[in-house]
């Protein structure tokens, strides 16, 4: 590889002003579209639904034996269903927050069109920064969006006519409507679930298990269900993530149901919404053609609605603060009394009101695949001089990701 190198001038010693070289942005915003996260998030999802296929079809490919490297495994047993479904439990609900905050995080970067969005994405590294943020936007189901900013970010532009789609100005805005809806709902399980999702993936001090009935009293003959099927049972040292503990010995327990279909869903969801959005910005950045997916508010709600309605699991989690004593100084001492909450689930609650058939929901429930065509001014200036800033470009800048770049050698400009 040859390499060419710029000499030092003393004069250029005296300047303060730091920045980095803009020409190279074309080069790292190449790189960055040739990934396709949605693909990742996909693949994660099909990997864990593959736990769930039927004895008969996957156990021989536990028989089998895989190969990478120095690496060869294989020739083991297939682990029994509830085991299988456990792992899935607590593997969902890491990828449901994985999805979740990824939507997020690209959302935040590709807002205000800025010259390089993967700085963007990088750049906010700070965790109570991001949640800040994104507190602030789902307040009062996201009535501080930009819808305008909605709409350029997911679906290419303000109106139908400046994003080049096919649709008229009803469906449009039903658009934004549901992607505003979407962008709540996952910013309100980052935030309110968070301490389910700290336990899943730090340190596994999550449980799952399944089998557990939980019922509440209601009169004297009647109970109302509470939590059945699997579930996650963990400590946390308060009740929810927004409260500040009253004293050090302030800990509960919580018991959050988990459905795994709800989780699924949703991350296919998100990760369509990522598409469209990886999509709008390869046409802004690189001058590619694409596709945007268009939800409608109802297939949302049928996303989020359906696995609720299906297993009648209306309470997210219960929450059961562990029992304390209060000892006196004369040495006696008293058993004191404990918190215990119920946390209903995420849904929008005028969904159960519509007057709908299930085969209407499935259909509703898959959102639309419509052309990103280029406009004119999508067009993009191919680089391709032979210089470059960065070893992993691709060979033309501006061509499509995923294609053939060329092995000749590169001069990079350092």
């Amino acid at each position: 590889m040859a390499v060419g190198c710029t000499l030092y001038n003393p004069q250029m010693a005296s300047e303060k002003k730091i920045a980095l070289a803009p020409d190279q942005f074309p080069e790292l915003n190449a790189t960055l579209y040739q990934s396709s996260p949605a693909s990742f998030l996909t693949l994660r999802t099909q990997s864990l639904l593959l736990m769930l296929t039927q004895d008969d079809l996957i156990a021989p490919v536990y028989a089998g034996q895989a190969e990478i490297g120095s690496l060869r495994v294989g020739g083991g047993s297939l682990p029994d269903r509830d085991a299988r479904e456990l792992f899935v439990a607590l593997e969902s609900t890491v990828l449901f927050h994985h999805a979740a905050e990824t939507l997020w995080r690209l959302f935040l970067a590709h807002k205000g069109t800025p010259e390089c969005p993967w700085l963007q994405i990088v750049d906010l590294t700070s965790f109570k920064d991001f949640k800040d943020l994104v507190g602030k936007l789902v307040e009062n189901d996201g009535e501080k969006f930009d819808r305008k900013e909605i709409a350029r970010v997911f679906l290419g532009g303000t109106t139908p006519e400046d994003s080049a789609i096919d649709l008229n100005a009803e469906a449009f805005d039903a658009a934004i409507d549901a992607y505003v809806a979407l962008l709540v709902h996952a910013g309100l399980r980052l935030l309110n679930d968070a301490f389910i999702y700290n336990a899943a993936k730090h340190g596994l001090s999550g449980v799952p298990m399944s089998g557990m009935k939980m019922s509440v009293q209601h009169g004297e003959d009647e109970s109302l269900p509470v939590m059945e099927g699997i579930m996650i049972a963990s400590l946390q040292k308060t009740a929810t993530p927004t409260e500040k503990r009253k004293h050090q010995a302030e800990w509960y327990t919580a018991m959050t149901n988990v459905l795994i279909d709800q989780d699924l869903l949703l991350v296919q969801a998100f990760a369509r919404a990522i598409d469209s959005l990886w999509d709008v910005a390869r046409r802004q950045y690189l001058g590619v053609p694409g596709k945007v997916s268009v939800f409608d508010k109802f297939a949302l709600d049928a996303i989020i609605c359906e696995p609720v309605r299906l297993s009648n699991q209306h309470v997210r989690s219960v929450t059961y603060e562990l029992a304390t004593t209060t000892t006196y100084k004369n040495g006696s001492s008293k058993l004191n009394a404990v918190d215990v909450r119920l946390h209903p689930s995420l849904v929008p609650r005028e969904y159960f009101k519509e007057n709908t058939s299930e085969e209407e929901r499935t259909i509703h429930a898959t959102p639309r695949l419509i052309d990103l065509p280029l406009r004119p001014h999508d067009e993009r200036e191919t680089i391709d001089d032979g210089q470059y800033y960065l070893p992993f470009s691709p060979r033309r800048s501006q061509a499509e990701p995923g294609s053939a770049h060329s092995s000749e050698e590169k001069t990079l400009a350092v």
